[in-house]
């Protein structure tokens, strides 16, 4: 089975499964279910490009910097489809382990669909974030602004906010230290 054949099968499935997301796609909009079987011209075309993309990001695993700015690219775009929620990229979780499992056969063995499992959610997660990083910022009064979200940097280990607080001690026992004794006359 070809990689597009493979992608139109999915794309069926999540559209027959998910009828209500049809209209955000601008060549599917005034289609139905039966019109993507009998004419699937506009389908063939989306199922290259959603191909490309999943073997642009699988190609790229390698080099974490260039997958994660491919699929965060991939998550911004779709923020400028009008009504396009984040939630609507996990809907194609369960078609494509569909489609790869009939692609599969008797080849898809427990560990393959834990295998692909783990790789569509990476897939997806990543892709998500995108969509939240390409969201536009709503402008709020400083009142009603949330807190800042956690740094991407660890946090400390209970061993290093130990020693921290260490250092703080000394460094407090020091400056008291340096008041109790009497200036100097110069």
């Amino acid at each position: 089975m070809s990689k597009v054949r493979f992608i139109e099968k999915l794309l069926k499935k999540l559209f027959e499964e998910n009828e209500d997301i049809l209209h955000l796609f601008q060549k599917f909009q005034h289609k139905r279910i039966n019109d993507l079987h009998r004419d699937s011209m506009e389908l063939a075309q989306h199922a290259g490009i959603v191909m490309s993309t999943l073997d642009e990001s699988i190609k790229k695993l390698g080099n974490v910097d260039y997958f994660m700015d491919y699929l965060h690219s991939v998550g911004k775009l779709h923020t400028k489809i009008p009504g396009f929620k984040e939630k609507y990229f996990w809907r194609i979780e369960k078609p494509f382990l569909a489609a790869v499992q009939d692609t599969l056969g008797d080849r898809y063995t427990d560990n393959m669909e834990n295998i692909y499992k783990i790789t569509i959610r990476y897939i997806l997660d990543t892709v998500v974030k995108g969509f939240d990083l390409g969201r536009p910022v709503a402008k709020t009064s400083t009142a009603s602004m949330n807190p800042p979200k956690a740094s991407p940097e660890p946090s400390p280990s209970p061993q290093d906010t130990r020693e921290m607080e260490d250092l703080n001690t000394t460094s407090i026992a020091t400056q008291n230290e340096c008041m109790k004794q009497p200036s100097r006359p110069s």
